[in-house]
């Protein structure tokens, strides 16, 4: 994804700061953002829980932390088939993982409050379309 990303900014006339680096350890200050939005990305972090974590130490005291993701579906047979077909997924969506529980992941850490609405994304098969939208606030 690196490669397409910078082949993209070399064509933009936009200039860019593109910074690869883990979630999982974020080279910012405690405290340092009001705001911390992800989008389709805890999906393929390797440890999505230490990335939120990570999340909530950047924050400020009353940071949110904004986030719109898919993962595990609310059906048993939904879930059946997102067990199965993580390991393909993994391997042809650059590690991204189809049975993450990203409700549990983010309620899993200290947040004073946390909202999550969860639908379905119109058009998009319920293994791939089960979605998780929210923010949390430290």
């Amino acid at each position: 994804m690196t490669r397409i990303a910078r082949r993209r900014i070399e064509r933009s006339h936009i200039d860019v700061d593109l910074r690869v680096q883990t979630a999982e350890e974020l080279p910012f200050q405690d405290g340092r953002f009001d705001c911390v939005v992800s989008t389709w990305t805890l999906c393929s972090i390797r440890e999505a829980g230490r990335a939120v974590s990570e999340i909530g130490r950047v924050l400020r005291s009353g940071g949110r932390y904004f986030f719109l993701e898919h993962g595990l579906g609310d059906h048993p047979g939904v879930r059946r088939w997102q067990r199965r077909l993580t390991p393909l997924q993994r391997r042809l969506a650059d590690g991204c993982r189809l049975d993450v529980d990203i409700e549990a992941l983010i309620r899993g850490r200290a947040w004073a409050k946390v909202r999550v609405e969860r639908f379905l994304l119109g058009g998009m098969p319920r293994i791939v379309g089960s979605m998780y939208r929210g923010v949390a606030v430290k």
